[in-house]
């Protein structure tokens, strides 16, 4: 297998090469589901904008510039697609679904742990995620790139499409939210 970093891949996928689209998928898939599905919490639509976000990958191939880095670029084309679908669907009524009970996104039990300990993680993982899924569009879209992918302020800058103060108050911001809203349960 080729050790080709996204960018040398896109180079390949602007020449037509569709090995190299496989490979960037391959690349990028579970990291392009763990975003939508941290951010929608609902993992049909998650499942959907992830395959989304590569046809558009390949359709934008054009645009790319192989001297930049893939994932911000990538990201914005993702986190553009999980906003325009929570848009849809608040026009038609529609709300955020929680962890469905049989998401293999979610954590898998620790042969070690105790079964206590297994089911607190697991009630804080959903606590968690609802919680999340509570927060503003923007600043959940911020803490799940943050958080989940670890991408640097600048990155998500560049994937949201924003300033670095405005990445820095929107983290602040869901923080704090997320830190209410845990308080009981951590507390316990």
């Amino acid at each position: 297998m080729s050790r080709d970093t996204a960018p040398e891949l896109m180079a390949r996928v602007r020449e037509g090469d569709e090995d190299a689209f496989v490979a960037l998928v391959d690349m990028y898939r579970d990291r392009a589901l763990n975003i939508a599905y941290r951010y929608l919490g609902d993992r049909a639509s998650a499942e959907d904008l992830a395959q989304e976000a590569f046809v558009r990958v390949y359709e934008r191939r054009e645009r790319f510039d192989p001297s930049q880095d893939f994932a911000p670029w990538f990201y914005r084309i993702l986190t553009n697609l999980c906003l325009d679908h929570l848009r849809r669907q608040e026009r038609r009524g529609g709300h955020l679904s929680l962890v469905s009970e049989d998401d293999d996104a979610q954590p898998q039990a620790d042969d070690t742990a105790s079964p206590a300990a297994q089911v607190e993680r697991d009630e804080l993982s959903h606590r968690v995620q609802a919680a999340l899924l509570r927060l503003p569009d923007r600043q959940r879209m911020a803490l799940v790139l943050q958080h989940y992918e670890g991408l640097s302020y600048d990155q998500i800058a560049e994937a949201m499409d924003c300033s670095r103060g405005t990445v820095d108050g929107l983290l602040s911001r869901a923080r704090s939210a997320l830190r209410d809203g845990l308080r009981d349960f951590l507390r316990g």
